[in-house]
């Protein structure tokens, strides 16, 4: 029995890295990804520059550039490479820490809440610092709980550490580690005062850790309350962050459990779970903190934004019920793990129906691979932000984006682009046109020039079609 307690959490983590790893061999890629794997193509240097020009810390495209590093570019390595903070995460924490401190049952019950959520199954191969900031924020918190438990050193140590890896990963993370080291010091306080110099001791060393990219926050603070692009904080969006997160496609089920989870923190506040109530509160915390800091100097709410502390509200689901015996809450622990894996069940099935499984991005790449030149100038009819997508593809195109052309209010005279060597294609996505083909083809008409549709294609959120232009025949 003891070996099946043992053997059960890592048979079910393993499981689940499986699950999470179906979208590891899509060659799709969507907006975000290619700014991840663009930006990676720099020099160290230039990827410290270009994130703190943005709004983003770098250890993810650090950790992206480091896997580049052996063996090239590759769309599967950084998959793999956002998906290992996910294998951590569920093998490590969930089948080892957690299981070790408070047994099989809570951590079976972590390890579907967290893995079976659809949004761990979208978020573990999306190629952003998500994954991997939901591993640091659950991380630290263990070892800080460890530390409140049993006063070892290298606990601390270790919460120090991964507080400055989650600080470096993702600002929502950052918010969070900040809400388990407050609760920390909170409950230190309240129990032996003279452990707080350890704490202050490590906050400055976190301090430290952090200055050097101190000063690159505050600059980026000013510019995003001056200018961002999230327009506005809206509360309703807030309070549903949670159920957002569960949101497969089963209708209600984000709904559903956000009710299972009131319930169990009602059950958890009766029952005085301590443990629960504080990974609620990092949580919770975390998601005030962005509500606070969306009023006061700008909207920068997003609900994907709060996976970074999903391990923690999977946490608590676990130990509000795992920990517990008796007959009344087997059946409670049996129920929930039953819903858990219809969870999981139909987030499998929602992951498998999204373009980044259905789309034609393989046969995409085979096209260009084929037929579009290295070199050869591209025409694409989509956002102008979007033309990161297509550099992603295609490194060494000659990309104009329509929003350039003179006819569209730019400074990029479409006779100067024509007349140059070379291949020249006209990409148009029909999801978010900005001239469409027809205007196109009066603007190709009047320098002498046609297109052709060649063929059509489907990656996330695009529907492509390719046009070569060629010049018209004398007498068309």
């Amino acid at each position: 029995m003891k070996k099946c307690k043992i053997v059960l959490p890592y048979a079910v983590a393993v499981v689940l890295c499986m699950v999470v790893s179906l979208p590891i061999l899509s060659e799709s890629v969507v907006l975000d990804e290619a700014y991840s794997i663009t930006l990676v193509r720099g020099t160290v240097g230039e990827i410290i520059h270009g994130t703190a020009g943005d709004v983003h810390p770098p250890l993810y495209y650090l950790l992206l550039k480091l896997s580049a590093a052996a063996g090239g570019e590759s769309l599967v390595k950084y998959r793999l490479v956002t998906a290992l903070a996910t294998y951590l995460n569920l093998l490590w924490l969930g089948a080892g820490l957690i299981r070790r401190r408070w047994g099989g049952t809570a951590s079976v019950l972590y390890l579907l809440w967290y893995g079976a959520s659809y949004c761990t199954v979208e978020m573990s191969t999306y190629v952003r610092m998500y994954s991997w900031g939901s591993f640091f924020v659950t991380a630290t918190s263990l070892f800080l709980f460890a530390y409140y438990e049993k006063r070892r050193t290298r606990d601390l140590a270790m919460g120090t550490l991964l507080t400055l890896g989650a600080m470096y990963c993702h600002y929502y993370a950052a918010m969070a580690v900040f809400t388990a080291w407050l609760i920390l010091l909170a409950v230190v306080l309240l129990r032996s005062r003279r452990e707080v110099w350890k704490l202050l001791l490590c906050g400055a060393g976190i301090a430290l850790g952090y200055a050097p990219w101190l000063g690159v926050l505050l600059r980026q603070s000013g510019r995003v309350s001056q200018n961002y692009w999230i327009k506005g904080f809206d509360w309703r969006e807030w309070i549903s962050t949670p159920a957002l997160l569960m949101d497969n496609s089963l209708e209600g089920v984000g709904a559903a459990m956000c009710f299972l989870l009131t319930a169990l923190a009602v059950r958890a506040i009766l029952r005085r779970k301590g443990a629960a109530l504080a990974a609620l509160a990092v949580f919770l915390g975390t998601m005030l903190i962005g509500a606070a800091l969306s009023l006061a100097v700008a909207p920068i709410w997003v609900p994907r934004y709060l996976y970074v502390a999903w391990g923690m509200l999977s946490l608590f689901a676990a130990l509000a019920i795992g920990e517990d015996k008796g007959p009344q809450t087997f059946l409670l622990q049996m129920g929930c793990l039953v819903l858990l894996c219809v969870m999981g069940y139909f987030s499998v099935r929602m992951i498998q129906r999204e373009d980044v499984m259905t789309s034609t991005a393989s046969e995409w790449t085979a096209y260009l691979e084929e037929n579009v030149e290295a070199d050869a100038c591209l025409i694409v009819d989509d956002p102008y932000e979007h033309i990161l997508v297509y550099r992603y593809y295609l490194p060494q195109a000659r990309i104009v984006m329509v929003e350039e052309l003179t006819g569209m209010g730019g400074e990029r005279s479409l006779s100067d682009i024509l007349a140059q060597e070379g291949q020249i294609w006209y990409i148009l996505d029909e999801v978010q046109p900005r001239c469409g083909v027809t205007q196109m083809s009066e603007w190709l008409e009047a320098e002498g020039f046609a297109v052709e549709q060649r063929a059509y294609f489907t990656l996330q959120d695009k529907r492509l079609e390719i046009f070569s232009i060629g010049e018209r025949a004398h007498g068309e």
